[in-house]
């Protein structure tokens, strides 16, 4: 059975009133592209599974919460993950803090490179969304791991590896791996949607992955994206199941 096949079968296990619960409930997302892409794949298997049952609705104002289902709209400025945070900030004080019963938001790939300063970013991240569950504390806030990129390939990149030179993409998804690391860490897994994980398994199982250093890293697996950093078909049909697979039991 390929991973798509897995993912979308390990749907059937969820009981129906786990679908029950969780499309009363008013769930909020903030993303970009690759949450896009996460987002069709979930779709896609909602129409082939109407018991399941949950309504996803882009929208930009609080008062979409008014209604159950999982509210989802564009979030900030790519390359900029200080304006997520404000952004997802101000859509919680602007009256979605009253009406979700859970929220979250996602970086991208581009927001956490080889110049990110981990403890910061993360530090930053962490004052921001504890502080708003401090404020909000009848919102649930999960949380989703950072994307990753696929391997850089070409001849020069080949050589380079020959060579034992350090290729400057590596060290991307070895940032986002730090990162990703003290997000579990420090709000637990069944908090955490990690999409990258998902990102690194290929269809049939296979996991795409490169030693940095001393230590084996994740990427995004070659088969579930077109351009090396968004979903392709597969990878949407993937992230997608393992996305409501997860919201099954966070967000219930």
């Amino acid at each position: 059975m390929i991973q798509g096949e897995c993912e979308t079968g390990r749907l059937d296990a969820v009981p129906q009133t786990a679908w029950d619960r969780l499309r009363t409930r008013r769930i909020y997302f903030g993303h970009q592209s690759v949450g896009y892409n996460v987002l069709a794949g979930a779709e896609a298997i909602l129409a082939r599974r109407p018991a399941i049952g949950l309504r996803i609705h882009e929208a930009a104002e609080p008062s979409a919460l008014d209604t159950p289902g999982l509210i989802h709209s564009p979030n900030g400025s790519n390359g900029d993950p200080r304006s997520k945070l404000l952004a997802f900030s101000n859509f919680m004080n602007a009256g979605a803090g009253e009406r979700a019963d859970v929220a979250f938001f996602k970086l991208c790939y581009v927001d956490v490179d080889h110049r990110t300063d981990v403890a910061a970013a993360f530090d930053e991240y962490r004052t921001g969304m504890d502080g708003l569950s401090k404020r909000f504390p009848r919102v649930r806030f999960l949380h989703v791991t950072t994307p990753l990129t696929a391997l850089p390939k070409g001849a020069r990149n080949a050589i380079k590896g020959l060579l034992g030179r350090p290729l400057w993409g590596y060290e991307h998804n070895a940032r986002r791996a730090d990162y990703n690391a003290r997000l579990v860490e420090a709000y637990g897994r069944a908090a955490v949607f990690d999409l990258a994980g998902v990102e690194s398994r290929g269809p049939r199982g296979d996991e795409a992955t490169y030693l940095h250093g001393a230590r084996e890293r994740r990427a995004l697996h070659p088969a579930l994206t077109d351009d090396g950093g968004h979903l392709a078909s597969a990878g949407r049909t993937v992230a997608g199941a393992a996305f409501l697979h997860w919201l099954a039991e966070a967000a219930a």
